[in-house]
């Protein structure tokens, strides 16, 4: 009677278990993939020129950061502004 209690082992729900603890695992060490900083970006009061080959465009002028454009940021003509913005990237592992 032990001798077949030792042997009455759930291989169905050991191989679940097995498959989710694998699933949780990746999705713990895929989420931190990316890097966030806050920093603070200095926008001109003038907007800069950018040459497309048929027409220009305007785009922020900052001279701490490369970014052209912020999403839901209203520029007014001469005021200086300094911005709070999140910037996210990803972690290359190579």
């Amino acid at each position: 009677m032990k001798l077949n209690f030792l042997f009455d082992f759930n291989f169905q729900a050991f191989f679940m278990k097995l498959i989710l603890s694998s699933i949780l695992l990746f999705l713990f060490f895929n989420a931190s993939s990316q890097k966030v900083t806050e920093k603070i970006i200095t926008i001109e009061p003038q907007m800069s020129f950018q040459n497309y080959e048929h027409f220009k465009r305007l785009t922020l002028s900052s001279p701490d950061s490369p970014s052209e454009f912020l999403s839901g940021f209203e520029f007014e003509w001469g005021y200086n502004y300094q911005i709070k913005v999140k910037e996210t990237k990803p972690n290359v592992k190579r």
